[in-house]
């Protein structure tokens, strides 16, 4: 499974067994996964206070599974409710997945507060 997100391209690889709730479990997991470094691709140029991060993705069985790793000194969100728009909230964090052949995709968000 290749994904492609600008220039550059994911190979989601086939993950061992692990405990989601063991953190160092999961890293270990991931460890061998090719990593894509956050950026703010819409922006020319990132903003001064924007924190990095990284994403890396795998499967099991019939799971597709991202693991993000990211950074941030002061970590909130105004959500309340669900569908509210995330990113205008506070802190978010959105996939887009999209099919190779198709126009359309599919997009997932979560906040820190599990909004």
């Amino acid at each position: 499974m290749r994904l492609t997100t600008g220039m550059v391209q994911l190979r989601a690889r086939a993950l061992t067994a692990f405990d989601s709730r063991d953190l160092t479990n999961v890293r270990r997991a991931f460890e061998g996964a090719s990593a894509c470094a956050l950026r703010q691709a819409w922006r020319p140029e990132p903003e001064k206070r924007f924190a990095p991060g990284n994403v890396r993705v795998g499967w099991r069985d019939d799971e597709f599974l991202v693991f993000a790793e990211l950074w941030d000194a002061d970590i909130f969100s105004r959500a309340t409710a669900l569908n509210q728009r995330l990113w205008e909230l506070g802190d978010a964090f959105e996939i887009f997945l999209k099919a190779v052949q198709r126009e359309d995709y599919v997009e997932f968000q979560v906040s820190p507060n599990g909004g």
